[in-house]
């Protein structure tokens, strides 16, 4: 296994697992977030993964964007998955995944409109007093 550590250059220099660990224990989460997006009901993370996830690949994948769908009131699904080699990848996928997200939440509201069903006329109703015979 390989980790790195994501330089300020966005260069990933290749250090032990402890070393890895070490740095980012004492820096917050965020620190490794490439970007966050919610669009709609979607969330789209891009993230430095510190750990080399090049199981099959021959490039290393340092950088992973996944995008979830947020249900209300359940447990989020992951719906798409890429990993990147560097950090201008992960950057051009993330804002690729923005903005398929942002077409896909486009679509589903104009979907949605074609479903409401459109306002029918509806006879005058006559408020002229009648007679009531007992």
């Amino acid at each position: 296994m390989r980790y790195g550590i994501l330089q300020p250059n966005g260069m990933v220099k290749v250090v032990s697992g402890n070393e890895a660990s070490a740095h980012y224990a004492a820096k917050p989460p965020a620190t490794r977030t490439i970007g966050s997006h919610r669009v709609g009901r979607y969330a789209i993370s891009t993230v430095f993964l510190m750990l080399d996830h090049a199981f099959t690949e021959t490039r290393p994948q340092w950088f992973e964007t996944i995008v979830f769908a947020l249900p209300r009131g359940g447990s989020e699904n992951e719906i798409d998955q890429e990993r990147y080699t560097t950090k201008a990848e992960a950057l051009i996928g993330h804002a690729r995944h923005v903005a398929a997200m942002r077409k896909r939440v486009a679509d589903e509201l104009a979907a949605t409109k074609k479903k409401e069903p459109k306002p029918t006329a509806r006879a005058p109703i006559n408020l002229t007093k009648r007679k009531i015979q007992l």
